[in-house]
């Protein structure tokens, strides 16, 4: 678990949970205290990311979902290129 704070206000949590060979399987990223219309670049996006392993294709999908559980992107990473290939 990861809390970011901004001044005393806590503003980010993030959720990490990992499969028992120390692997990344999901972020979820909270927000609190936001600033309506404000967006900053360098600030994490609320929502869920999903990691999922394929050993014998050796091939990782990363899913990213919006706050509201929406799909909004796929990605497949392959080991014949440094390259993500989009899904979605």
């Amino acid at each position: 678990e990861l809390l970011q704070y901004h001044g005393d206000k806590l503003r980010y949590q993030i959720i990490s949970t990992y499969d028992n060979q120390e692997r990344l399987l999901e972020n979820l990223i909270l927000e609190f205290n936001s600033v309506p219309g404000a967006f900053s670049p360098h600030a994490p996006r609320p929502g869920k990311v999903v990691y999922t392993y394929n050993a014998s294709k050796r091939t990782k999908e990363v899913a990213t979902y919006e706050v509201g559980g929406a799909l909004k992107e796929r990605e497949l990473f392959t080991p014949m290129t440094s390259e993500k290939m989009k899904l979605i």
